[in-house]
C-alpha cells in the first residue's frame, strides 16, 4: 500500500498538467492579494469575466472592491496554496480544484478562511483559468456546466478564522 501510495505521488508531482496549474493558481492568488487586476482577469474564467460584464467592467470592480477592502483596513498576507491532486478530463478540457488558504489583516489582527479554487485548461493543460468556488457548487456548475460530474466539490468553511 505504501509503495502503491508513492508511486502515485511521483506520478502527480511529475506531471507538467499539474505544475502548470499549481504555478498559474499561486499566481491568480497573488495578483488578488497585489492588486494585480490586470494579470488576475488574465488568469480568471472567461466565462466568468464575461459574467462581470467583460473586461473593462471586471477592472472596474475589483479595482472598487480592493480600495474598499484597503479604505476599511484590510491587508493581505501571503497566501498558502496547496497543490491540485486530480485532473478530471471531458471533451471540453481538463479540470481541477486547488485549496488555499486566504490570509489577511483587519485593523491588526490576522485572519485566515479556507478557499477553493476551481481550474479549467483548454488546451491539455498548458494554460489554467480559475474560477473562485468556495461560494457553491450550484453556481460554478450553472455557469460551467461542462464541469464533470467526477469532480467533487469539498465543503468549505466560510468563517474567517482568528490567528495568533
Amino acid at each position: 500500500m505504501f509503495i502503491h501510495a508513492l508511486a502515485l505521488f511521483a506520478m502527480l508531482a511529475l506531471d507538467p498538467k499539474l505544475e502548470h496549474a499549481e504555478s498559474q493558481s499561486r499566481a491568480y492568488v497573488k495578483a488578488t492579494e497585489k492588486g494585480d487586476f490586470e494579470t488576475w482577469i488574465d488568469l480568471s474564467n472567461p466565462k466568468f469575466i464575461k459574467m462581470m460584464g467583460g473586461r473593462d467592467s471586471a477592472l472596474k470592480e475589483m479595482k472598487k472592491e480592493f480600495d474598499g477592502m484597503s479604505g476599511a483596513g484590510y491587508t493581505f498576507d501571503p497566501s498558502k496554496v496547496e497543490p491540485p491532486t486530480d485532473l478530471h478530463q471531458t471533451k471540453d478540457g481538463l479540470f481541477c480544484l486547488v485549496r488555499y488558504t486566504s490570509r489577511m489583516r483587519v485593523k491588526g489582527k490576522k485572519v485566515s478562511a479556507e478557499a477553493l479554487l476551481l481550474g479549467v485548461s483548454t488546451d491539455d493543460g498548458k494554460k489554467w483559468t480559475f474560477l473562485q468556488a468556495e461560494n457553491g457548487e450550484q453556481f460554478v456548475r450553472k455557469l460551467l456546466p461542462e464541469i464533470p460530474e467526477s469532480l467533487k466539490f469539498p465543503k468549505i468553511p466560510l468563517n474567517p478564522v482568528e490567528e495568533k
